[in-house]
């Protein structure tokens, strides 16, 4: 009888660390440090130095991780700005866990016990993450960023109040089921500038919007929010984007999201939510999408459209 968790032990973690200790040794970590987030002793992360990175690959490959698997985990390790054992401990277990609950070990778990293939414990474990999900989101969000940090145009469509992406999980409930960029996306000498990189409950107004929207349609799980104006109104026109305006109720807590909600009651969402002649509020769209560079696209092609009408 040979569990998961034997494997975790004598194969995946020993293999996972080598190829963790070197990765932090080439940003410099020393041999102390490495040993303090990895949870053991400095002796043996010299021993995982003098290891094979490749072969340690390799390993992991046998077992059935693809190399785009390991990259994901090693660029979300250090897309974080603190690193220390609690923070390796969740990230390493949290992997271990999507693996399991995808499959991924599956093979080699019927190879080296002997199981029949029709095992399926590991897939139906409730407490697995969506670890890889998560990761894919990330990077995703922050490639839409890239467009639009490669336009010139983009800053000029943006308003007074800066701006922002969300990108929602399947079924978000909550704002912590959100992604955004901390502190929004912000105007920059002649381009734009985030922060940090993105992270899951960091946005609150448009995560609100973005939630209800997604609860409408299931589709859509992106949004992003430029100003508005007549000019802005007439591109959305001449690309024959479907669009409407906001109801404007108001209430205390946010009367953009309450009137938003009173809106989806008997309306679709439109490509293009418009929010305009709201006292004490700037006038802005919001882009609702499928995905961060759904909504990039479309940001953009207005963004030039409006820059070369000025």
């Amino acid at each position: 009888m040979l569990f998961p968790e034997e494997i975790f032990v004598k194969e995946f973690l020993p293999n996972i660390r080598v190829i963790l200790a070197h990765e932090l040794y080439k940003r410099n970590y020393s041999q102390t440090k490495i040993a303090e987030i990895l949870g053991i002793t400095q002796a043996r992360i010299n021993g995982y130095l003098k290891s094979s990175y490749e072969k340690s690959l390799d390993n992991l490959q046998m077992m059935g991780l693809k190399k785009e698997d390991i990259t994901l985990l090693v660029d979300n390790f250090f897309s974080e700005n603190t690193i220390d054992k609690f923070f390796a401990l969740r990230m390493i277990n949290s992997y271990w866990q999507n693996l399991l609950a995808n499959g991924k070990i599956c093979q080699y778990h019927y190879k080296m016990a002997g199981l029949n293939q029709n095992c399926t414990i590991c897939l139906k474990s409730n407490i697995a993450s969506d670890f890889l999900e998560d990761v894919r989101m990330k990077n995703e969000l922050k490639e839409a960023f890239k467009l639009l940090n490669s336009s010139p145009f983009f800053p000029y469509i943006m308003p007074q109040i800066n701006t922002n992406i969300a990108y929602a999980k399947d079924k978000a409930e909550k704002i912590n089921d959100v992604l955004a960029f901390p502190g929004r996306i912000i105007k920059y000498k002649s381009g734009i500038k985030i922060l940090a990189d993105p992270e899951f409950g960091a946005s609150n107004h448009l995560a609100k919007m973005l939630i209800l929207a997604h609860k409408k349609d299931n589709s859509i799980r992106s949004c992003i929010y430029i100003k508005f104006d007549k000019s802005i109104l007439k591109i959305i026109k001449e690309l024959e984007i479907e669009y409407n305006y906001n109801l404007r109720y108001d209430d205390e807590e946010d009367p953009v999201v309450f009137s938003f909600r009173e809106y989806l009651k008997n309306k679709k969402i439109p490509r293009i939510l418009i929010d305009d002649g709201r006292k004490g509020y700037e006038s802005i769209c919001y882009i609702f999408g499928k995905n961060p560079i759904d909504i990039a696209k479309t940001t953009l092609l207005i963004a030039e459209k409006y820059t070369l009408m000025k």
